[in-house]
């Protein structure tokens, strides 16, 4: 079922996906600031999916990596809540 929203949720840094926690090492190994989330995706009629994912977001770089385990996705972004509204709409969160 293709998500269709969702909503973001505090959590800790080492619960990030690998990939991500290492980019946020990098990131804040550089002084530069960075803002983390977990991804709940909700379907049409705002039930919770399955599926969970974490989040990135480095405004010094304007990007965010979306991430389910594994290696991260990686778009634009003006935020944490842009980047994984555009990485819905890239429809890359199905593959």
């Amino acid at each position: 079922m293709k998500p269709t929203s969702f909503r973001l949720t505090q959590i800790d840094g080492q619960s990030l996906p690998t990939d991500l926690r290492l980019e946020r090492v990098a990131i804040l190994d550089r002084g530069e600031p960075c803002e983390i989330a977990g991804i709940v995706f909700l379907d049409e009629e705002e039930r919770e999916l399955p599926e969970r994912g974490a989040v990135l977001y480095a405004p010094a770089a304007g990007r965010a990596g979306i991430a389910w385990g594994a290696d991260a996705d990686w778009t634009d972004a003006d935020s944490l809540e842009d980047g994984v509204r555009r990485y819905l709409g890239s429809g890359d969160w199905s593959n």
